[in-house]
């Protein structure tokens, strides 16, 4: 509170709190100041909240549900090596920031975005589908694996068991019957639990090699995508959110103005604080 920066950042929340007819916009503009408050060493972040303060009551309420729930689907991926219980996480996490609502669509909210500063527009590139991105940052989910009692993959069980003192099994392949593969979204989610059970890094790297040699911890089995995707859009919030995501009208980024609004309003619509914050 003794830093003018900040009291001016205060102020400028005043304005805009006084200037909005949405209860909705008080509790983004608290959260942006706690933000502030919490990450004023970081100079793009400050200026970042500094640009969104300014920029609340103006923006749109379904282009601010549209912001928040694309910079959620970008950065959030299952972490659960089970498919089914990994995407019902992403499922519930998901609906909590859509709000069961509608969805923004064509170009017009993006431009709005554009507008205020929140998002780049970009004709040049094109998004990948949504069941295409997220299978990239899990691809434990869709890993080649092994046939089921194979020999290689007995002999690396062992591995880890005897030499590493880690006890993993594999279990049924999802979406590839008669085969196994490890319960894990990737060697990334393996050497992360790891290092979250007190193995240092070089021991988790050195299990990891291990088992992504034997199961192909990282090697995706492209032809197992369109059966991936089915399962994905069995669950309501993320077959809306595909949908959605697949028929964006136009390239965008996120900037660092947008990131802290998403970021904002998730806390606001998170009262449980169990989402992690969005970057």
């Amino acid at each position: 509170m003794a830093d003018p920066a900040f009291q001016v950042a205060l102020r400028k929340a005043q304005i805009g709190a006084a200037s909005t007819e949405r209860d909705n916009d008080y509790d983004i503009l608290a959260a942006l100041i706690e933000d502030r408050a919490k990450r004023a060493d970081d100079r793009p972040v400050r200026a970042g909240i500094n640009r969104a303060i300014e920029i609340v009551d103006q923006m749109d309420s379904q282009a601010l549900r549209g912001l928040t729930v694309y910079a959620a689907a970008a950065q959030y991926s299952p972490l659960n090596g089970d498919v089914d219980e990994g995407l019902g996480a992403m499922d519930r996490m998901l609906e909590q920031l859509s709000e069961g609502l509608e969805l923004p669509s064509g170009r017009a909210w993006i431009e709005h975005l554009d507008v205020l500063g929140a998002v780049r527009q970009d004709s040049i590139q094109s998004f990948k589908k949504l069941a295409d991105y997220w299978t990239e940052k899990t691809p434990g989910y869709l890993s080649v694996g092994l046939p089921a009692g194979a020999e290689e993959g007995t002999a690396a069980i062992a591995e880890l068991r005897d030499v590493h003192r880690i006890s993993v099994a594999p279990v049924p392949h999802t979406f590839k019957p008669g085969y196994e593969r490890l319960p894990f979204t990737g060697s990334n989610g393996f050497r992360s639990l790891l290092v979250g059970a007190g193995k240092s890094d070089a021991e988790a790297e050195a299990a990891a090699a291990v088992a992504s040699s034997a199961y192909k911890l990282d090697e995706r089995d492209d032809s197992l995508v369109p059966a991936y995707r089915e399962r994905l859009c069995t669950l309501p919030t993320l077959n809306q959110i595909a949908g959605w995501w697949d028929e964006f009208a136009v390239f965008f980024s996120v900037t660092p103005v947008g990131s802290v609004v998403a970021r904002a309003n998730s806390k606001r619509l998170d009262k449980a604080g169990f989402l992690p914050p969005i970057e």
